[in-house]
Order: C-alpha cells, then structure tokens, then sequence
C-alpha cells in the first residue's frame, strides 16, 4: 500500500513540475450516502449508510483557459450498507457492512467560463478502488456479531462518477468548490465464493454512492 501511494504522489508531483501554470493543487472533505444493488436470489438489500471521504485533488488544464482539465487525486473513501441473506426464510441473516476504499478519480472536468467569481462545471469519469479494510456486524434472529470481513470483499472495485458543482474564486489561482457526484458501481464488491448462510450460494452486489464534495484548489 505504501509503494501504491509513493507512486502516485511521485507522478501527481512530476506532472506538477512540467506543467506549473495549469496545475492545481488542493484537498477536500465529503460527507456521502451509500447503498448496495443484488439481484441475487435469495438476496436483499436495504437502507443505506452515511460515510464519509477525504483527500487530495489535482486537475491538470488542457488548455490556457482551463476550461477542460484532468481531475484526478487520491481519496480514502468509507462507505457500505445492509445486504440480508433469505435463503433459509426461517433464519434471515443480516450483514451490515462497512468498507473503506483508497480512489484514484480519473475524470474530465469541464468549467464554463468565469461569471463573477464563479464558474460552473461538470466532472465525468471513472473511478478505480482499493478495499483498505471491511467489518460486518452480522445478525440473527438470536445472535450478533461484529467480525473483520476482508475475505469475503474483493480487492479492486471500479465505478462511473458523474456530477456537477461550481468554483468561487477566493483570488489569484485559489478556488472554493462544491459539487454534487453519483458514483455508479458495476463490479461485484463481494467475493465471488461469498455466501452469508449456505455456502453452495452466491451473491453478487454493486456499490453506489451520492457524495457532496466540498474543497479549496490552489
């Protein structure tokens, strides 16, 4: 993990260098809600669950107007939700599950032009994952019971990110934002052999997430 994050910051900071003038710099904390989809027989989801990331964020302009960059960063994401297995009616099995995942966003970002001290944009890309840690408290009609659940998690997850926010100029190259994104995720979560109660099942979910993002670029 920490050879992951060395060179990532190494190619953030090289890009930095050969790009100054249209290279932006800064952090951003965003609190999220999140759920999971099955279709899985037996299977059902419900409610969802508050989170919360943070992190760095770089944009690198394609032009001098910086009207189109390439957003990126590097963001240590919690998120999760309940997944209940009915495959034995009598004795449903309720997981709650809390994951934390390191994101590398890879997006497009595209700004109108200034109004004021305010430009618009739209941000639109792909998001890979790392799952860092996962806990479940698993419940039974007559049990409970909180247990490390990385196993049973598949390591990479990857959604789309589509969303929206504004810029407010604070002066000179620093900027207040916030936006609004959705995170759509269209690989399983869980571990292909991963079954609550009858192992001779599986179940398959996707993540999704609604985030606000708050933040300042330099």
């Amino acid at each position: 993990m920490n050879r992951i994050i060395l060179l990532i910051s190494f190619c953030f900071f090289g890009t930095s260098i050969a790009s100054a003038q249209k290279f932006h710099f800064g952090l951003k904390a965003s609190p999220n809600l999140s759920w999971f989809s099955s279709s899985s027989k037996g299977f059902s989801t419900s409610g969802s669950k508050v989170g919360f990331s943070y992190g760095i964020v770089t944009e690198f302009g394609f032009t001098d107007a910086e009207n189109y960059a390439f957003a990126t960063g590097l963001e240590f994401n919690s998120r999760g939700a309940t997944l209940t297995d009915n495959t034995v009616p009598a004795i449903p099995v309720e997981n709650e599950i809390k994951l934390q995942y390191l994101d590398i966003p890879l997006t497009l970002k595209m700004k109108t032009a200034a109004k004021g001290k305010i430009k618009y944009f739209a941000q639109v890309g792909f998001v890979p994952g790392f799952n860092i840690k996962a806990r479940t408290t698993t419940t039974t009609p007559t049990t409970s019971e909180e247990d490390d659940f990385s196993s049973s998690i598949n390591l990479f997850d990857l959604s789309f990110l589509i969303g929206g926010g504004l810029e407010y100029n604070l002066g000179g190259t620093t900027a207040g934002f916030v936006s609004l994104t959705f995170n759509n995720g269209f690989l399983d979560i869980t571990d292909k052999d991963y079954s609550v109660a009858d192992k001779s099942s599986s179940v398959k979910a996707t993540n999704k997430v609604v985030t606000l993002n708050i933040g300042i670029l330099f």
